[in-house]
């Protein structure tokens, strides 16, 4: 240190080639008399030095060739024999310039990024050589010596192995000088016994010149890419072009949508996408898209049948919340297989795809996509449509399985995923991953867990500020990119939402919110994929027309219920203008819904998707979770977050891949209600309340609302991720 603090900022050569490996003698003869010559002051860092012959030795210790001992300080070329503290050494701003051997991790390439110091690259054996193409042709901030040989190593030794015979190409590029840019010059000098020139390529200062602008922007650690405007303004005209393709996952509404938007958000950064579905989801798909008109010209839709009849499903049954009877489940998953075959015959195909994938990003149970990416040599991406925590927690899951040591279903055990947080669910809350048996069988859900091992990196529909580290935590844990792109649902705006415009109960619901004062209206909905026993609805229903705040309630498969239930709703709630508790059956325009100023609450299924809309919009939320990783995601709102009060949900609900059915191939026995009317009662007034308590959660959603609009602004996290998603696939 004391040595480098005498030089001036830029000007040192670092010189070191790892501790795997040293150079021939005869090699390091010629690479000292280079340095010794060169014009810089260097630091060298040699391994070995106590095996050299005596020759090297006794040149090495010749003061007017370097400086080993004594005052180090007025050695202009100071050698250390061992180890050196090279992060240290190439974070000091004395160092300009760093010749390497070109190993990767700690060894020096990426500590030499980290430092923003240019490099000459000098392989040795291994990847080196793959690693100075990669730093030198696509990064451009390393210049090559011009080996072209390896040196021999103890793994490739031979018996009468004698030193290398390379010859020599020395460039030292110092692309930083006294804080100047300039051109090159080509320095020629001339060893004592060598009859080869040694050519040092030096970067020499000078005042002004266009080059130098070029080279500050590779070399600085923190302007690495070029800027995001100019990048895409040049990026339809690129041959390096991107062109994402996304495969929502067909396990529902809520699966397909947030992998559109997210579609739509990339469209909106300048890449191309291709989204491939099926027929009967591709409408959804496309209105999504309409609904963002300006990224709308970036995306193809593209429709592959799916094949239900080969799998023996229902007509139409092409997605998994469409179907009735859990013996359709593993057909489904038979049907998912051919589909990914028929997804892969399309990528492969230039006439069908004539813009080649740059990127593939996969909804979770679309395991054939890994090998379609490999396959086209492309990065693979998975979409769970969970949030960052609840897959932090199905990490833990896996790795450490505490729920192994529980006596019961009921029991109760701490998922130490997230530091400080005590989180404490039951074997019966967990996902399906985890339950003893599911319709799908341990197959698929084999394959899924090994497709979310295999793949690249991770999309996640949510913002970095919102839970607490849990995607750096999962990044560290998975060693892997996790990318929280979201929140999805601000990619269009819910007054530009075409369905809103089209639909009959779509227009009811925004004309009956309008006739309602601010923060008044509890708005009631479990998803597209969650049903509740009748039983139980009816206690919900209940409450809902008993306590005194106006709902809107939205039911699912209200077509199906039991007359006595139909008839309860029609004698309770209403469908006019005039109604207290106006009842939706079927879809709602949920994020227009949550983004009404009359909504004062939500009460949700905690369905990510949903949580994270009611996050966006600002809106407390009442958690009544129903399966899969909900009953996590609860824990996230009401204990983390503090947007939340919770139910007091303790049972998941039976769903299509949890059925049960009898031996004699029957349903099960009706479903009594776990929750009733005093209880929902209790939560919702916590929900509503206008005390200090009710404030204190409403302050903290306003203030998560603002953070997920700013998250996807230029510079916020996720819209860095995007950026990062679309550079991935280069």
């Amino acid at each position: 240190m004391a040595w480098l603090d005498a030089w001036e900022s830029k000007s040192v050569v670092y010189v070191s080639f790892g501790t795997a490996r040293r150079l021939p003698s005869a090699q390091l003869m010629e690479i000292g008399k280079a340095l010794v010559s060169c014009p810089y002051p260097v630091l060298w860092v040699i391994k070995g030095a106590e095996s050299f012959p005596d020759d090297v030795k006794n040149w090495l210790r010749l003061r007017e060739n370097t400086e080993t001992d004594g005052d180090v300080t007025k050695s202009k070329c100071l050698v250390l024999c061992g180890w050196a503290p090279q992060v240290t050494i190439l974070a000091h701003p004395a160092v300009g310039g760093f010749m390497t051997h070109c190993g990767w991790g700690s060894s020096s390439t990426l500590e030499g990024v980290a430092a923003g110091v240019p490099m000459a690259t000098w392989p040795l054996f291994t990847e080196q050589f793959i690693n100075e193409k990669l730093i030198v042709d696509l990064l451009g901030i390393e210049v090559p010596v011009g080996v072209t040989k390896a040196t021999e190593n103890v793994m490739t030794a031979s018996d009468d192995a004698r030193g290398g015979d390379v010859e020599l190409l020395l460039a030292v590029k110092l692309l930083r000088q006294r804080l100047k840019w300039g051109a090159y010059q080509v320095v020629k000098t001339f060893g004592e016994t060598d009859a080869h020139a040694i050519e040092i390529c030096v970067c020499v200062y000078k005042e002004n010149g266009e080059s130098a602008a070029d080279c500050r922007k590779k070399a600085n650690p923190l302007d690495t890419r070029p800027r995001e405007e100019e990048g895409r303004k040049s990026m339809a005209g690129s041959s390096t072009q991107p062109h994402l393709v996304l495969v929502p996952w067909l396990g529902g509404i809520s699966h397909i949508t947030p992998l559109t938007d997210i579609g739509c958000l990339l469209a909106a950064h300048g890449a191309p996408v291709t989204i491939i579905t099926t027929p009967a989801n591709a409408p959804i798909v496309q209105s999504r898209i309409d609904s963002t008109a300006a990224a709308g010209t970036m995306i193809t839709v593209t429709a592959i049948p799916f094949p239900t009849a080969v799998a023996s499903l229902p007509e139409g049954a092409e997605r998994l919340d469409l179907l009735h009877d859990p013996v359709d489940v593993p057909r489904f998953f038979v049907a998912n297989k051919r589909f990914g075959e028929a997804v892969a015959r399309h990528c492969r195909d230039p006439d069908a795809m004539p813009r080649r994938p740059s990127c593939v990003v996969a909804g979770m149970c679309h395991t054939w996509a890994l090998p379609l990416a490999r396959d086209l040599g492309v990065p693979c991406y998975i979409f769970h449509g969970f949030g960052a925590f609840a897959l932090l927690c199905i990490e833990h899951l896996y790795k450490h399985r505490p729920h192994d040591a529980v006596a019961s279903p009921d029991e109760l055990f701490d998922v130490l995923a997230l530091p400080g947080l005590e989180c404490r669910v039951s074997l019966r809350q967990l996902p399906p991953h985890f339950l003893p048996s599911t319709t799908m069988g341990s197959g698929p859900l084999r394959e899924i867990r090994e497709f979310d091992v295999a793949v690249d990196g991770v999309a996640v529909n949510s913002f970095e500020e919102l839970e607490h580290g849990s995607a750096s935590l999962l990044a560290a844990a998975a060693g892997k990119k996790v990318l929280c792109v979201g929140p999805v649902s601000l990619s269009r705006s819910p007054n530009l939402d075409p369905e809103a415009a089209m639909t009959d109960d779509a227009r009811r619901c925004v004309a009956w919110l309008d006739g309602r004062e601010p923060k008044s209206v509890v708005y009631v909905s479990f998803g597209s994929f969650g049903g509740m026993p009748p039983a139980q609805l009816l206690q919900l229903g209940k409450a809902l027309v008993s306590c005194p705040w106006p709902v809107l309630w939205v039911i699912k498969g209200a077509d199906s219920l039991p007359d006595h239930v139909k008839t309860w709703l029609h004698d309770n709630t209403g469908d006019a203008d005039s109604s207290k508790c106006l009842v939706v059956r079927g879809w709602a325009p949920q994020v227009a819904i949550l983004d009404h100023p009359s909504v004062g609450g939500f009460l949700t299924h905690c369905g990510w998707g949903s949580t994270l809309e009611a996050v966006a919009a600002g809106v407390p939320m009442a958690t009544w979770p129903l399966f899969a990783e909900q009953f996590l995601n609860e824990r996230l709102i009401v204990d983390v977050l503090g947007v939340g009060v919770s139910v007091g949900v303790t049972k998941p609900t039976e769903n299509i891949l949890t059925a049960s059915t009898r031996a004699d191939g029957g349903k099960a026995e009706e479903v009594e209600a776990e929750v009733g009317v005093e209880q929902v009662v209790k939560a919702l007034e916590r929900l509503m309340d206008q005390g200090a308590e009710g404030e204190e959660r409403r302050r903290k959603a306003q203030a998560l609302k603002e953070k997920a609009r700013g998250a996807l602004e230029k510079g916020g996290s996720s819209y860095e991720n995007l950026e990062k998603l679309i550079r991935s696939s280069f």
